[in-house]
């Protein structure tokens, strides 16, 4: 992987909450003591002689739904990889939900960028979501009734009540997507990151998966990974920049040049009207 260029912008005298090495996410909510979900200090880390993250600072609150965005090979997907204790960093501190990573991981819901299936293999949508269920404490599943309450929860978060039954095979490709959201909602994390879940669907897909994102961001910390610049229009309060360093966005009312040089790390043409204006401490998207 090549090592990516440091973002071009970093604009920390701009925004309290946005500095070059690091930030805060703001949120309209946190754990009772103040604990947050997500939390890195300096962390580094390299494969071989690589680097591919290089002291970063970030805190992401409990109950937020925020959106990392950069140019491919800039780290997101090993940061996620941090989070889920997956990788040791080099050098610094994470934690996740107050745990170390791999203690937090049973409390951690992961939808991956791909999913790959035989479609002539008979599963139905429950049974998708049901692997969901499995894990350090049930290493055959949860007991059948406590499975199927889950399932049917997970599906309903997602607005699939009705598709239970229904073979994987013949559903759309957003259908699909929110199904294996509801797949990691099975487990009932605490923590859900998701690597570009909406990167192959439709517009309208597009904005029901993030609608129900939204939602579930009431009871549960949201993070995703995205190139899809329609989708970044929808967190334009709660952009983080990961480009070997980790830079979080000022809060913006609308899609910047320099948001989009964050998430493409080349300069893109956007009209001068269009300069972020700082909004302060604000609420996600609701």
């Amino acid at each position: 992987m090549d090592a990516a260029k440091p973002c071009a912008h970093d604009h920390a005298h701009d925004h309290p909450h946005g500095h070059a090495h690091g930030g805060t996410v703001v949120g309209p909510a946190e754990h009772a003591d103040g604990a947050p979900a997500v939390s890195l200090r300096n962390v580094s880390f390299s494969y071989a002689e690589t680097p591919v993250l290089q002291d970063v600072t970030l805190t992401i609150p409990r109950y937020e739904l925020a959106c990392l965005i950069g140019p491919n090979g800039g780290g997101k997907t090993t940061l996620f990889n941090l989070i889920l204790g997956l990788l040791i960093p080099d050098r610094g501190e994470i934690r996740v939900l107050e745990q170390a990573p791999k203690k937090a991981r049973g409390r951690v819901g992961y939808v991956p960028q791909h999913f790959h299936f035989d479609p002539q293999f008979p599963i139905r949508v429950e049974d998708v979501v049901q692997m969901g269920c499995l894990g350090p404490d049930w290493w055959f599943g949860p007991p059948k009734a406590e499975a199927r309450e889950r399932v049917g929860r997970a599906l309903a978060d997602m607005g699939l009540p009705d598709l239970r039954r229904r073979a994987f095979r013949a559903l759309s490709g957003g259908q699909r997507q929110r199904v294996l959201i509801a797949r990691a909602l099975a487990s009932d994390p605490e923590l859900l990151l998701l690597d570009e879940p909406t990167a192959n669907v439709d517009p309208l897909a597009e904005e029901d998966i993030v609608e129900h994102l939204d939602m579930l961001a009431r009871r549960l910390t949201v993070v995703m990974i995205t190139h899809r610049v329609h989708t970044v229009s929808h967190f334009l309060k709660n952009l983080v920049c990961v480009n070997r360093t980790v830079h979080v966005h000022p809060a913006t009312e609308r899609l910047d040049a320099h948001v989009l040089e964050h998430m493409f790390g080349k300069v893109c043409a956007v009209s001068a009207a269009a300069a972020p204006q700082p909004l302060g401490s604000a609420k996600g998207p609701s």
